[in-house]
């Protein structure tokens, strides 16, 4: 079957195992390949991830060799395309498309052949893997967290026999993995079974639906799958096999006189232009969301100017019978200063410290600023102050290497050090702790809480990857906890290092922003300062209230703007 224009990207590599054939890897170049790649996404949206490929070979000498390629995938959205490969000891960039260029290469024969062989191993790893095809592009990009839109990939279609069609789909919506297993049309009644995995696949969920087609001699394709054909009325709902439930026929009709209560949930949202700056006057018209794969509806989307509460308006009467406590007006802004003893960590902490002054100008008279490092362990710095002066003294100090500093008194509310943990943060050897004690010092205080990461590196590099441990998973626990936004500035002397993944990630998991500063400077404080102007606040139907819901579930789509949208953590 021919592939769909709009497939997204991340199942790319699913669809390449079935639309082209495995005898054709061998033929053309990874190059052609994977330009193939480029022109299956064309029009997806922006988009971007990592990871890794490993390949085991056996030498002459019969040793097993293992290879490990490290890769990167992004594009703008218009077209633009970069698939990145490099060996575990590489630095350089080896593969680069841009629009409808052809690739340009970077670099000597010996990468160029290197290069070529990875992605081409790559693309027969999965072309060659049969039904493992399913698999094999998981282990290699790994479920998404977030996806610009919730689409499916048809990646089997076969007409069994007369009225029967039969559907093999992968998809991931917003980080579960889906397969519809088979269709089957009876009398124009069009059934669908879905299989739902919610990682980490402990359980699963079925669902049956049946849909009346008004014209029983076209089936659906698999470019309108995941939506009703055109006049289809949905007559089931969600079976539970344990109740013992039957699916309804024709004429089917639901209950009336039935109480319906419709559970609401709030975040927080980002929507920014390409300069940092947010995206004013949107209304609920302005975003479409989907839930674990299914659209929900939009009931309210407030803005909130940096450093006040979403609750500000509230009137006295409601704040007192919901018994809502409105924090002290301005934002609690943390400085985390990861120092190192590398020359060129310390050549950017330089720098850095220079354009800190630019961001405390940007911050209101109420905004309180705090600061603390981690070098040998964590210390606290500098407790909430409005003192721009005393602010850059404490960044200058912080990029000292292992000076002794001293327990701070306790000040007035809000006060870091009233519930800072002097003894664990001694004893904290990691910087993923490090961050976990300043969240969990930030939980008891109420307002706006901003975390600036300035610092090169989250998790370590091992086995020719960035890994991260359960103190990964615990610090992101604790800022989610302390409803604490991380932005990062990353100030390592690099356009691209290892452990910048990391400070990525905890910048994605929090709902705040990455920025580099080698060779932006200023540019970059800038931008960060921007996007700490204020942020949104909406609020949609939860079909499920009984289950907590994870941001990796919920898709954002913008309608009638642009901008880059960076869903926050829950609203409490």
């Amino acid at each position: 079957m021919s592939p769909r224009k709009n497939l997204p990207w991340r199942r790319v590599l699913a669809a390449l195992a079935f639309t082209l054939p495995s005898s054709l890897f061998g033929q053309e170049s990874a190059y052609d390949a994977l330009d193939r790649l480029r022109e299956l996404y064309l029009g997806v949206g922006a988009y971007s991830d990592h990871g890794e490929i490993r390949r085991t070979s056996v030498s002459e000498g019969g040793v097993a060799v293992e290879e490990v390629w490290g890769f990167e995938l992004d594009g703008d959205g218009e077209g633009g395309f970069r698939f990145l490969l490099r060996p575990a000891a590489g630095s350089d960039q080896l593969l680069w498309v841009r629009g409808g260029e052809a690739f340009r290469f970077d670099g000597d024969l010996g990468q160029y052949r290197a290069v070529e062989s990875a992605a081409a191993e790559l693309i027969r790893m999965v072309g060659e893997g049969g039904q493992d095809a399913l698999v094999v592009p998981l282990l290699l990009l790994g479920l998404p967290e977030a996806l610009p839109e919730a689409e499916a990939a048809s990646l089997e279609e076969e007409v069994v026999g007369e009225g029967l069609l039969q559907f093999l789909t992968l998809s991931s919506l917003g980080g579960a993995l889906e397969m519809e297993l088979a269709v089957e049309r009876e009398a124009g009644w069009i059934r669908r079974v879905r299989v739902s995995l919610d990682p980490p696949h402990s359980g699963s969920s079925l669902k049956l639906e049946t849909f009346h087609h008004p014209r029983p001699d076209v089936l659906p394709s698999a470019a309108n799958w995941l939506d009703p054909p055109l006049g289809a009325r949905r007559v089931t709902q969600w079976e539970r096999a344990e109740a013992g439930e039957k699916e309804k026929g024709p004429g089917a009709s639901g209950a009336f006189g039935e109480t319906v209560e419709v559970a609401l949930a709030t975040f927080s949202l980002k929507v920014l232009e390409p300069d940092g700056s947010p995206v004013r006057g949107l209304t609920p018209e302005n975003l479409r969301l989907r839930l674990r794969g299914k659209e929900v509806k939009v009931v309210a989307l407030d803005w909130v100017e940096g450093g006040s509460s979403p609750a500000a308006d509230l009137p006295p009467e409601v704040l007192a019978e919901t018994g809502i406590t409105l924090p002290p007006p301005g934002r609690l802004v943390v400085f985390f200063v990861q120092a190192g003893l590398q020359g060129g960590r310390q050549q950017g902490h330089l720098k850095q410290v220079h354009h800190a002054r630019r961001l405390l100008d940007t911050l209101g008279p109420e905004d309180r600023v705090a600061v603390v490092s981690f070098d040998s362990h964590l210390k606290l710095r500098l407790d909430f102050t409005r003192d721009a002066d005393r602010v850059m003294e404490a960044l200058g100090e912080s990029i000292r290497f292992g000076k002794k500093v001293d327990p701070l008194p306790v000040g007035r509310y809000p006060s870091l050090a009233s519930s800072f943990d002097y003894d664990e943060a001694l004893e904290a050897a990691s910087p993923e702790r490090a961050v976990e004690l300043t969240a969990d010092a930030l939980a008891p205080l109420l307002g706006e809480k901003e975390i600036v990461f300035v610092g090169w590196g989250v998790g370590h590099y091992a086995d020719g990857g960035v890994r991260y441990g359960r103190s990964y998973d615990r610090a992101k626990e604790a800022l989610i906890k302390a409803d604490a936004t991380v932005s990062v500035l990353d100030i390592s002397e690099a356009d691209f290092h290892t452990l910048e993944l990391g400070l990525k990630q905890v910048a994605k998991d929090t709902g705040g922003t990455y920025e580099r500063v080698f060779r932006r400077g200023w540019i970059a404080t800038d931008r960060l300062a921007r996007t700490l102007e204020g942020h949104y606040v909406v609020t949609f139907e939860n079909p499920t209230p009984d289950r907590p819901i994870s941001r990796s579930k919920l898709v954002v789509r913008l309608e009638g703007v642009r901008g880059e949208v960076i869903l926050g953590p829950p609203v409490s």
